[in-house]
């Protein structure tokens, strides 16, 4: 009786981690309008401001198609909240991954994964 509960409850924290985890990847994504029509995905440097304004963007690696999607880049808002308006700044690196079924968006990497070239 004891191991059935106790594999009941380790089912039940692990669909919940799977819960946690998809809605922490969700923040960390922003839906973006169409950058381009091909499938294609880039990793950036962002600098983000309050408000989540993109402050500079800077192409890292990934598809030739989106080397110059920067400057669309630049006109994004992430979200992020500033405890004030502020010259704060946060540097950010993600990946921008655009399809022409589901158009673009950008996925920030947690912090831990965030390596600098």
């Amino acid at each position: 009786m004891g191991a059935n509960k106790a594999k009941r409850q380790a089912a039940g924290q692990s669909s919940a981690s799977a819960m946690d985890r998809e809605a922490l990847t969700k923040l960390r994504t922003a839906q973006l309008p169409p950058i381009s029509r091909e499938t294609a995905s880039a990793e950036f440097y962002l600098l983000v401001g309050p408000g989540g304004k993109v402050v500079d963007a800077r192409f890292v690696s990934g598809d030739d198609a989106l080397k110059k999607a920067a400057a669309d880049l630049k006109k994004a808002s992430l979200g992020t909240t500033f405890p004030d308006d502020g010259t704060t700044r946060l540097l950010r690196r993600g990946v921008l991954g655009c399809s022409d079924v589901s158009g673009c968006s950008m996925v920030l990497y947690t912090p831990e994964l965030v390596r600098l070239e």
